[in-house]
């Protein structure tokens, strides 16, 4: 027990600290900006909806502050905060669609990654199998939301686009932000450890989407994109509960 709960915090740690650089990422990066010296969070742009219930509220902890712990409590993935900072899209304006596409494609392509890392290097069955289903399931996502964002935002950059919430406007993503939207991480070497390791990772990883897609329901009416989110929301949790009965079968022994 005691082995599995400092392994636990250790790659979760990781994960949330992977995901919070995204929240980060979204102020101009300029030396003078509030949060570059530790200072408090900016007021809400005047363009941010009030209404939005994922929209980051005033008074919210920034990451790296107090009340979002560097190690999550035993039994909690994630400080309830930590995907509305890191995952927020924007309100739903005209270009809310497009910015969910280019960040949940990045997503993908993480858990993508990480899938094949863990066929690569696990040897349990139940993780190989779930991962070629995660490598199936969200190419073919990825596919169909390259051609959405191909037929839908034909004008729009190429780049990957965000929503800068300090600026309260759509801005190109910086690499940085792109490797956090994917939440790039290095899950070690195939030891007796890995397998722990990975689940966490994927997880946290799942959550993140789980989040993207319900701001969709939120803020989209493309009946499309509805579909989408809901199928997303039904296929993601279903893998969640199936990661963490394995990992309690293996581990709380």
């Amino acid at each position: 027990m005691k082995l599995f709960n400092q392994l636990t915090r250790a790659g979760l740690g990781l994960t949330a600290a992977l995901a919070l650089g995204l929240g980060a990422c979204s102020a101009p990066e300029e030396t003078d900006s509030p949060m570059a010296d530790g200072g408090a969070m900016p007021e809400e742009p005047q363009g941010m909806e009030p209404e939005d219930p994922m929209a980051p509220q005033q008074g919210m902890e920034a990451p790296g502050q107090p009340g979002m712990p560097g190690e999550p409590m035993e039994g909690h993935m994630h400080d309830p905060g930590m995907h509305m900072t890191a995952m927020y899209l924007g309100p739903a304006d005209d270009e809310f669609e497009l910015r969910f596409l280019d960040a949940m494609i990045l997503h993908h392509e993480g858990a993508v990654e990480m899938a094949e890392d863990a066929l690569e290097k696990s040897e349990r069955e139940e993780i190989r199998q779930l991962s070629q289903e995660i490598i199936d399931a969200q190419e073919d996502e990825i596919a169909q939301m390259e051609d959405w964002r191909s037929d839908w935002y034909a004008e729009a950059p190429e780049e990957r686009q965000m929503y800068d919430a300090q600026m309260a406007q759509t801005v190109e993503m910086s690499d940085g932000v792109k490797s956090a939207m994917k939440m790039d991480m290095d899950l070690g070497e195939a030891d007796d450890d890995y397998d722990l390791r990975y689940v966490n990772a994927m997880i946290a990883h799942h959550e993140g989407a789980l989040d993207m897609a319900r701001q969709v329901l939120d803020n989209s009416d493309r009946p499309e994109l509805q579909e989408f989110a809901e199928t997303v929301i039904e296929t993601q949790t279903a893998e969640i509960q199936e990661m963490l009965a394995l990992r309690d079968g293996w581990y709380l022994d």
